[in-house]
């Protein structure tokens, strides 16, 4: 059942969401395009240095704002969809499905987080698209390439480490941000009025918890790095902290689970 429920999402929401990756691509090459119109005009003399630079400026903070906007739109796209599937009118008739809690958010979060993967993925294609319009996909090859191997020439073992421990918080973060704004609208909606509110006083306390857990490790952290004797130490402190910060993920990430899970099956005040 759940692999039919995460076909049904998928169904339901590509439409939209692939248009806007789609486009986050595509307005990378135009600004390619862009820039080498901009150049035969400037070396026609029809445009001068000062209105190109601000051609210039004008698309690039226009590009940003499509990226920021794009990951914006992923995220209250989602959220609004597990609002209204799950606490709204359509609540009714989504928890009278022949099917679990367990499968119905399982559901929800795997489609949801493989989405915001997309909204990742599709950013940093953009941007590597875009730059190179500008210096060519031969140097950012280099560059990157040079920065692997100068990070691993030294101390390889421990970059490595590094290196995976960040790829796992990265990959920890996409659920627990999406979790994180799913728990808000159950806590939101277990109140009979002002359930917007509720749901923002919901987010206000998950987050809060978190940056106390944070701060009450604060300390620890400063004493690894004040018994580090030099820099060649520093990956043992950054290894340690950098785990404590997976776990304390995964032990939120598991308890916003539950947290939802309880209130759908037990608090749950539908509109």
């Amino acid at each position: 059942m759940l692999n039919k429920l995460i076909k049904y999402e998928f169904r339901s929401t590509y439409k939209i969401l692939t248009v806007i990756y789609v486009l986050v691509l595509l307005i990378a090459p135009f600004g390619t395009s862009g820039r080498v119109f901009l150049d035969k005009l400037s070396n026609m003399n029809i445009i001068n240095s000062d209105l190109y630079d601000i051609f210039a400026a004008t698309y690039i903070f226009l590009y940003v704002i499509i990226l920021m906007s794009a990951n914006f739109i992923t995220i209250y796209f989602l959220v609004n969809r597990f609002y209204k599937n799950m606490t709204s009118n359509e609540g009714y008739l989504m928890h009278t499905l022949p099917v679990s809690v367990h499968d119905l958010l399982l559901s929800k979060i795997i489609v949801s987080s493989i989405w915001s993967f997309i909204a990742c993925l599709s950013t940093i294609f953009s941007v590597i698209i875009l730059v190179s319009g500008f210096t060519g996909f031969d140097i950012i090859f280099n560059v990157i390439s040079g920065l692997f191997q100068e990070i691993f020439s030294f101390a390889p073992i421990s970059n490595a480490i590094v290196i995976t421990e960040l790829i796992i918080m990265g990959i920890i973060s996409v659920p627990f941000g999406i979790m994180v704004f799913y728990a808000s609208v159950c806590i939101g909606h277990t109140v009979k009025k002002h359930k917007f509110l509720g749901s923002v006083a919901g987010y206000i306390g998950i987050t809060t918890v978190f940056n106390i857990l944070s701060s009450i490790l604060s300390p620890f952290y400063f004493a690894l790095f004040s018994k580090m004797e030099s820099l060649e130490n520093i990956y043992t402190p950054v290894i340690i902290i950098f785990l404590i910060s997976i776990l304390i993920s995964l032990v939120m990430l598991v308890g916003l689970y539950f947290v939802m899970q309880y209130i759908l099956k037990n608090h749950l005040n539908l509109e």
